[in-house]
């Protein structure tokens, strides 16, 4: 078997309108953030319209949900409100604690709506996905007891399998249980 990440801890960070990364505070695979740390700043001229229509407006046919829409977090709104002018580089901040797992922007890069910029992975939860023999799946379900035994260190962790995949594999012949 081996241990993966939990994708139930996984968050990722899209962009929702297309524009340019001004500044990227967080610039390398394995960086640590908390919530709430910036994590970019983004230009989008349809952000921007957002705004505008946020700031003139007067709020009218609910421009704040306009811009949550266009992917501005409750952070940035915030902002927004106390500068009481367009942010022409907008803030993104971290959803939640974690590190990144995958960057797909740069300083300068040109994102179209809809592309991820960074994934985020809380690694305090990861799952042990066991490999076991067909014979042997039928006695294996949600709630049986388990034991992980890790060789390197002769540490053992106890632990209850909570899924059991449906599909084996066609090759070895195995399923695999987490």
């Amino acid at each position: 078997g081996h241990i993966a990440p939990s994708t139930r801890l996984e968050h990722a960070v899209d962009v929702r309108t297309a524009g340019w990364v001004v500044d990227l505070k967080t610039d390398a695979v394995g960086d640590t953030v908390k919530k709430g740390d910036l994590l970019f700043t983004y230009y989008s001229p349809d952000l921007m319209q957002a705004q505008s229509d946020y700031l003139i407006g007067g709020r009218i046919g609910n421009a704040e949900q306009r811009l949550r829409l266009h992917g501005m977090d409750d952070q940035a709104i915030a902002a927004l409100k106390k500068a009481g002018k367009f942010l022409e580089e907008t803030p993104f901040y971290a959803p939640a604690d974690g590190t990144v797992s995958m960057l797909n922007a740069r300083k300068g890069a040109y994102i179209t709506a809809g592309d991820p910029v960074l994934t985020l992975q809380d690694y305090t939860q990861v799952w042990a996905l066991a490999h076991l023999p067909l014979r042997d799946m039928p006695f294996v379900k949600a709630g049986t007891p388990a034991a992980v035994f890790f060789p390197e260190t002769g540490e053992e962790f106890a632990g209850t399998v909570d899924f059991v995949y449906p599909m084996t594999d066609s090759q070895s012949r195995d399923g695999t249980v987490r």
